[in-house]
């Protein structure tokens, strides 16, 4: 069950306290319709007073998720996480990090995560978020940066099994889920593997075909090099709208991919 932050009215335990500027305005909007907490998030200019605060954002996406309304959850979910990516593009040095783009991807992937578990049942530091998320969000970007300072001098480019430049690449998208994510012969991850591939499926094609291109065939959301076919020149997009649309697909299958994980 997912645990808001404490509030006065809660038991003087060791929870959080939400700022008083949060909880006014989680009081004010905890209680709107779907379509209106939608509109609500699509606000994005900070000077309006109709903007939501990340930690609102946290508070109504963990509630969304809790309660099963999966399309409010996913379009907060994706506000905040553009919010984030954002952010991390502007704090993080592209000429320290030159594939700046894919570690944004990698944190916001972490962050996302921590939905998951967190709808899950599991025990996740999104109480904190939802207090004071600046701080928190910037705790989880030096934490992953600390990581690949360690590790970026040891990584050693993985082969493609399928040519980034195979033009024999299927339309249906569909058919290249259901093979590569073939079931294993394990009885107890087999139920999760075909719920995924229907996930994946019902994903709008934008997404699916964003997912499928990087996440299983392994294409390079972009790259340097002008002449390497990536996700998106086989999209025909911009390589920022190919990493939004990663961005949402993992989004709205990060609650599946987790419980894989937990049970592989």
């Amino acid at each position: 069950m997912t645990q808001s932050a404490k509030t006065e009215d809660d038991p003087p335990d060791k929870g959080y306290k939400r700022p008083a500027r949060v909880e006014a305005q989680i009081a004010a909007v905890k209680n709107l319709a779907p379509v209106q907490l939608i509109e609500r998030a699509n606000m994005r200019s900070p000077a309006s007073s109709e903007h939501l605060l990340p930690e609102t954002l946290v508070y109504l996406t963990r509630r969304a998720l809790k309660t099963g309304e999966q399309k409010v959850a996913r379009v907060l979910l994706a506000e905040l996480t553009e919010r984030c990516f954002r952010v991390l593009r502007n704090r993080i040095n592209a000429d320290a990090y030159a594939d700046r783009d894919t570690i944004c991807e990698d944190i916001i992937g972490e962050f996302v995560v921590l939905f998951a578990k967190d709808c899950a049942g599991q025990k996740t530091p999104l109480d904190f978020y939802e207090c004071r998320f600046n701080r928190a969000f910037r705790g989880l970007r030096i934490d992953h940066l600390r990581t690949e300072d360690v590790r970026k001098d040891h990584i050693v480019e993985m082969p493609t099994t399928r040519g980034a430049g195979n033009e024999d690449f299927k339309d249906d998208v569909a058919e290249i889920v259901v093979e590569a994510l073939r079931a294993p012969p394990y009885q107890e991850t087999a139920y999760i593997f075909s719920r995924i591939k229907d996930a994946v499926k019902a994903l709008p094609t934008d997404l699916r075909d964003a997912f499928v291109l990087v996440r299983i065939l392994g294409y390079k959301t972009h790259s340097k090099n002008p002449d390497e076919v990536t996700a998106a020149v086989r999209c025909k997009c911009s390589d920022r709208m190919i990493r939004y649309r990663l961005r949402q697909a993992d989004a709205a299958l990060a609650p599946l991919l987790e419980d894989l994980h937990d049970k592989s």
